[in-house]
């Protein structure tokens, strides 16, 4: 379960991150 929250948190952050590109 733990891993799979740590998972899921990372992807969200990556997912952040291509937005911001994204608008910049």
């Amino acid at each position: 379960m733990l891993s799979l929250k740590f998972e899921h948190k990372s992807q969200n952050r990556t997912n952040i991150y291509y937005l911001t590109v994204n608008i910049y």
